[in-house]
């Protein structure tokens, strides 16, 4: 029924083609989690790069601080105000940075938006697999989109 159809047989091939493209098939299930599973990945690993990354320029920040309270008693009342408010920024984040990297130690930045563009990679390959009438593609296909926007400014952020 699924070799080569000749005449009226091209109607076997043409169920073939319907049978792999359907959306409900177990294969296209498994294909559409694969997906969401790399692109769920990739946005872990852009969160946690994009969130050490607020969090080491914070902590630089706190340390620059500490000089200027030191070299500058005029500019103290302010510099202890930014202080306050970074000190809160830089613990709400390290908690950020344990819950989405619970080990220690943390990879760098650099290695989480690597880890990010493997997963997009990923996906992108898998795309290919994916039966073209899942409603879902077409939200698949537009966040993937979006992380690869998102990671490409984040790795202007990374060698800036």
């Amino acid at each position: 029924m699924f070799s080569t159809g000749r005449g009226t047989e091209s109607v076997a091939r043409g169920f073939r083609q319907k049978i792999r493209n359907c959306q409900h098939s177990p294969a296209a299930i498994e294909i559409l989690g694969r997906i969401e599973r790399s692109l769920g990945n990739a946005e872990r690993w852009i969160i946690a790069s994009e969130t050490q990354l607020t969090w080491a320029n914070a902590e630089r920040r706190m340390a620059r601080i500490l000089e200027t309270i030191g070299e500058a008693e005029d500019m103290l009342a302010e510099a202890e105000d930014e202080f306050d408010l970074l000190d809160g920024q830089v613990s709400r984040l390290e908690g950020e940075l344990g819950r989405l990297l619970p080990t220690t130690p943390r990879p760098t930045p650099e290695e989480l938006a690597d880890r990010a563009d493997g997963e997009l990679r990923g996906a992108n390959l898998t795309f290919r697999e994916a039966p073209n009438s899942a409603p879902q593609l077409v939200d698949l296909r537009a966040r993937h989109a979006a992380l690869s926007e998102r990671l490409s400014l984040l790795r202007v952020r990374i060698t800036a």
